[in-house]
């Protein structure tokens, strides 16, 4: 489990002006992102199971209503009532539909019972490689990644 991702120079000797990544491990206390947690405690709901729950393993979550689902709980829970929106968010975190005919999502860190778990799931970078003129990736030797300031 990684939070933060930072570029570092190598100054000594032939790989001079070469970067080496750093990757600094988060702190295992930190609590899981509020996405996460709200959508966490939506599907644990017992007063909206017949819009949205657990599926009967408790691996993934069913939106059983998506009517209801966008009118009534996403304003509840978040700032828009877009279903379209929360299913891109889902996605942007990793979960996958698991059925194409119904609303069923599935994450490999996101099952009943297992709260804490919610911590282990990274959003995924929305970061575009940077492309050289024939379309190709650049290479980090050409275009090395720039430091940022923490």
């Amino acid at each position: 489990f990684f939070s933060r991702f930072a570029w570092l120079p190598l100054r000594a000797g032939p790989t001079a002006g070469v970067y080496m990544s750093l990757v600094v491990a988060a702190d295992a206390t930190a609590g899981p992102k509020p996405f996460l947690a709200k959508l966490y405690q939506m599907v644990d709901e017992e007063e909206t199971a017949d819009i949205v729950g657990w599926t009967q393993a408790g691996d993934g979550l069913v939106v059983k209503d998506p009517e209801q689902f966008a009118q009534k709980l996403l304003p509840l829970h978040f700032k828009h009532s877009n279903f379209s929106s929360f299913v891109r968010q889902l996605n942007t975190y990793g979960f996958s539909k698991v059925d194409p005919d119904s609303w069923i999502f599935g994450h490999v860190h996101f099952r009943k019972g297992r709260y804490d778990d919610l911590r282990l799931i990274q959003r995924k970078s929305s970061h575009r490689p940077v492309t050289n003129k024939g379309g190709a990736a650049a290479s980090s030797a050409t275009n090395p990644p720039q430091p940022f300031d923490s």
